[in-house]
């Protein structure tokens, strides 16, 4: 009995995770290109299928020096916000990891060598323990507009 709950539990959630990528995939904003608000669904749709408090998609300007959110939501205020930036030069190790790491897992990103130089600004502020961060690659290379 125990074993079917548990089946149907997973077949319900494979079934609202195909929903939401038909969702994602046919909606104006993806297929128009208006980056904003198909960062606003994806985030939505990441945040309430992870269970998750926080998702953000994050964008590299300036030669890679700089990361700016294109949006960041956080699930229970269900608000999101934009324009929050990061630079190498305040977070090297960070964006060192970036660089050359497929993604940044860190359980205790305060403690974590490669997330440690956000812990008493932005982790403490948002009540940040864990982080996984995976950057996008175009050719091997962290990619951005």
């Amino acid at each position: 009995k125990i074993y079917e709950q548990r089946q149907h539990e997973q077949d319900e959630l494979r079934r609202r995770e195909q929903q939401e990528l038909v969702r994602i995939a046919t909606s104006s904003a993806v297929i128009e290109g208006r980056l904003g608000e198909a960062a606003q669904m994806i985030n939505e749709v990441a945040a309430n299928l992870l269970l998750v408090e926080r998702v953000s998609l994050w964008l590299l300007a300036e030669n890679g020096r700089t990361l700016t959110t294109a949006d960041l939501y956080e699930r229970t205020a269900r608000r999101h916000t934009a324009n929050t930036s990061i630079t190498a030069s305040d977070h090297p190790r960070y964006f060192d990891a970036l660089r050359v790491e497929r993604a940044i897992a860190a359980t205790d990103a305060n403690t974590d060598p490669r997330t440690s130089e956000f812990a008493t600004g932005y982790l403490s502020r948002h009540d940040i323990i864990s982080i996984l961060d995976a950057p996008v690659r175009v050719a091997g290379i962290p990619t951005g507009p």
